[in-house]
Order: structure tokens, then sequence, then C-alpha cells
């Protein structure tokens, strides 16, 4: 009882958040079509909990995290310059716009002022999407090192079981109430997407964290040995469920991400050498 205890209290506010929030991108949030009605709760929720997540966020948070910021700004702005009206002479003098502008004059509309994008009710949903990764990208940077181990374990449960859901969808009718979205790849495995090529995806995105996972420190042996098992065993997993797609740009990605294991993964330090390391460190930094 006071291992869970310690475990409550040694998580904060931003980590329980930014999970419940995680757990309905998932099973809200599979389809980015303006017409799906679920993105009726995800997005509005996902302006909520950025707002949570500013409430707690520090300077120090975005000056340690600038690149990610600026890429997030970089992309906000892109996407609000496609939606600015401009004047009918720079308008008029973009590619593509010829048909149009005949139009105009053959109809005499005289100075219609447009944004660049050709359907803004189409970008303005690219826009209202943004705030989704937003809201991670908020809550993640105020997580400890430990907390973002944690979410792993959360991110690892909801790619399984958006895998096995795929499995049941493939046996089961393709027309049944497992497929969460009415347009969707019928008789394929989705899992919590609507379509089988972003499930292929997050399933190549798994190997990866896997490796990040068995790679973490640990306190013995036993806890080495039975990480590597739970590692390897999804990995195996991950195979058979990422075939089953039928997804061909899912099988690149997860020949890619296999790959990369190699590279990420590295041989965990038990606690009590590690402990060691650092006391020797510390010995010959005051001795020298």
């Amino acid at each position: 009882m006071a291992r869970k205890e310690n475990f409550f209290k040694s998580v904060s506010v931003p980590f329980w958040a930014l999970t419940v929030f995680l757990i309905l991108t998932f099973f809200t949030g599979g389809a980015s079509r303006a017409d799906v009605q679920s993105l009726v709760i995800l997005r509005p929720a996902a302006v909520i909990f950025c707002g949570i997540a500013l409430w707690s966020l520090r300077w120090s948070h975005v000056s340690e995290n600038r690149f990610l910021f600026g890429m997030a700004a970089a992309i906000f702005a892109l996407v609000i310059s496609h939606l600015i009206p401009l004047p009918p002479s720079i308008w008029g003098a973009l590619p593509g716009r010829e048909i149009i502008t005949e139009i105009d004059k053959t109809a005499e509309l005289g100075a219609v002022w447009r944004p660049i994008s050709m359907v803004p009710p189409a970008t303005w949903n690219a826009f209202y999407s943004l705030f989704v990764p937003l809201a991670v990208l908020l809550f993640g940077v105020q997580l400890t090192q430990e907390e973002r181990f944690r979410l792993l374990w959360v991110l690892l449960g909801l790619g399984l079981m958006s895998g096995f859901l795929g499995i049941l969808q493939v046996i089961g009718d393709p027309q049944g109430p497992l497929y969460l979205y009415r347009i969707t790849n019928n008789g394929a495995a989705v899992g919590l997407f609507s379509n089988r090529n972003h499930q292929a995806i997050l399933l190549a995105m798994l190997f990866p964290a896997l490796a990040v996972f068995a790679s973490a420190g640990i306190s013995n042996e036993t806890q080495l040995k039975a990480r590597n098992y739970i590692a390897v065993a999804a990995g195996v997993t991950i195979i058979p469920l990422l075939l089953i797609t039928g997804s061909r740009a899912g099988l690149i990605a997860g020949a890619l991400a296999l790959v990369t294991v190699f590279f990420i993964y590295r041989k965990p330090v038990i606690g009590s050498q590690r402990n060691r390391k650092a006391k020797n460190y510390r010995v010959h930094w005051f001795s020298g």
C-alpha cells in the first residue's frame, strides 16, 4: 500500500492530465475528416487541455525546448497565413488562380479579397486539428524523465490494444460494430483508426518505443530479465499485428523501425552499478 501511495505522490498533475488526454485522443481521434462526430468531443477538449497545460507551464519549459516550440509556432503561422484574405492583385498573381480571375471578370464581381486557401473550411479543419498535438507538447515538456518513462507504458498499452482490436476486426464482420468510423477500410485491421495505414504506422512506432523501454535503468537483475521478456514478447506480438493491416507503407515503416532498434537500445545500468559509478566519479573529482 505504501508503494502505491509513493507512486501517486511521485507523479505530477501534468502526467495524469496527459495520460487522460492521450486515452481520449486514441478513442476519439482516429480520423481527421471534418464530418467525424467524435471530433466534436476531442477538439474542444484539446483546447481546454491546452489551457490547463498553460496554467502550469513555466518559461524554463519553453527555453529548454525552443526548437519544439519554434516548430509549433511555425506550423500554426503557416496554416493561419492561408486563411488571411489578400488583395485581388496579390491573390490573382498566385499560380493556379487564372480561371477564378477570369470568372470574376466575366461575372463582374469586382475586387474580391480571398485567402490563399482554395477551400477555407478544409484549412480551418487543419487549424483546429493542431490543438491536439499542441496539448501533448505543452504537457510533455513539463514531465520529468521518470514520468516520460512511465508514459511509455501508456503508449505501449494503447498501441497493443489497437493492434488486438485489429485482429478482432479481421476475424469478425467487415461491417460490424468493431469499426469505430463510418468511412473506414472495412475488412482490414484498422484498430482504433479509420485508416489501416495509420494503424500500421502506430504499430511500427512501437518498436523504437520498446527499445527505449528496455534500455532504461533498473534496480536489479530480476527487473532486467522481466523488462527484457516484456520487450521481446511485445515486439514479437507486434510483427503479426503489423502484417495483418495489409499496409505496404506500414510494412516499410515497420522494417525501418526494426532497424532503429539496434541504434537505440543500450544495455541498462543496474541501480547499484550506477550509484557506484557516481560515487567513484565524486571521489575522483574531489581527490583530483
